[in-house]
């Protein structure tokens, strides 16, 4: 009988938690832990609200406990954990959760190395993450080490450093977002001749599309406009998927430009069934982020603000704010609008000094509060 009221309690914590009512979730679930003591979902609940009210020194602790305690719900726990301190911009505490999971989901390693590599741009952390966590980074595949290791000393300012690390292709086994970061990296660096260069040897390991796709980005960064439209025409004419639409509006975040953008736009516009496919909301902020906020407005989606709000009336994103009173900054934007994982780790990382275009482009506190 006492399960069967904490799941109910549960469920209506859920609900005020998604009506962005966090004192009512909250109480709400307090109720149905003394239930239910051993109620996971609603663990895993609290420690999310813990989170987004500030409570830091209750909500990690609670993750960890739930990972240790609930084994076979670890990786789900894990992805919670980090897409919480991915919102909330916590770097420094995602990269130590990151470095942590590549060896407790080492099947998943890739994904915690990119977001490694992510967390590790906030160059007031890099040094202490390095001296705290040497053994596990000697202990990563080589290389994912590579890319650490460059990620680290560029974030100490070494860009020569970096460079050594980078200038040359990786000789041993291929991996796909491997490849992606260490070309991605190389455009951080202002080195888009390298990377074209390196997108040659890259190349059939990336698969035709994604080479188009970084072929896009690289010419963006070298200011080869004419060659950059003629590759994103390309990419276009392509047989598109919801999953190339979303590496279109990703790319078009990172490397902004605008004639591309409308492209896309129109081609979406054109085509109901294609177009009902597309995340509205990422085509917006994409829209933004290009510069053209007329047609991103068309793709305003209620269904994705959060707890709902209003999309905020802007016309540009600006990347270098991290004040989320301003409706135009990106930890604003994150806290009205739902967005997938990929495009916050995209903007996240345009916040946080590596827009690859940054004159194109035009911590946090709280997450998605909505009541005191």
């Amino acid at each position: 009988m006492a399960k069967i009221q904490a799941d109910e309690l549960y469920q209506q914590s859920l609900a005020a938690f998604t009506d962005g009512d966090y004192i009512k979730a909250y109480r709400t679930l307090e109720t149905a832990r003394m239930r239910d003591p051993y109620n996971y979902d609603a663990a895993l609940l609290m420690a999310k609200i813990s989170m987004f009210q500030g409570s830091y020194g209750f909500s990690d602790p609670l993750y960890e406990d739930l990972m240790q305690r609930y084994p076979e719900r670890m990786e789900s726990t894990a992805i919670n954990y980090h897409d919480a301190l991915l919102v909330l911009n916590r770097m420094p505490k995602l990269a130590d959760l990151c470095i942590e999971m590549v060896s407790r989901d080492p099947g998943h390693t890739a994904f915690w190395v990119k977001s490694l590599l992510l967390a590790l741009r906030e160059t007031d952390s890099a040094e202490v993450f390095r001296d705290a966590h040497e053994s596990e980074i000697l202990q990563l595949p080589e290389f994912a080490r590579m890319l650490v290791e460059a990620r680290l000393a560029q974030s100490r300012g070494e860009v020569d450093g970096a460079l050594r690390l980078l200038a040359e292709p990786f000789r041993g086994a291929w991996n796909l977002q491997y490849m992606q970061a260490h070309l991605a990296l190389l455009l951080e660096l202002k080195r888009p001749v390298i990377a074209k260069t390196m997108l040659g040897y890259y190349g059939p390991g990336l698969r035709i599309y994604e080479s188009m796709a970084q072929e896009f980005k690289i010419d963006q960064a070298i200011g080869n406009e004419w060659e950059a439209q003629a590759t994103f025409a390309s990419l276009l004419r392509a047989e598109l998927t919801p999953q190339r639409i979303l590496r279109l509006q990703l790319l078009l975040i990172r490397s902004p430009n605008q004639s591309a953008y409308l492209s896309l736009h129109e081609k979406l516009q054109a085509e109901p069934t294609l177009k009902a496919e597309v995340d509205g909301a990422v085509m917006w902020i994409a829209g933004l982020a290009c510069g053209a906020p007329a047609a991103a407005k068309q793709w305003q989606d209620p269904a994705k603000l959060v707890f709902k709000s209003n999309y905020p009336e802007i016309d540009r994103v600006e990347f270098k704010s991290r004040r989320i009173a301003d409706e135009n900054s990106v930890l604003h934007i994150l806290n009205v609008v739902n967005f997938p994982r990929e495009v916050i780790q995209e903007l996240l990382a345009c916040m946080n000094g590596s827009p690859l275009l940054p004159e194109a482009t035009s911590g946090k506190t709280t997450l998605r509060r909505r009541t005191a």
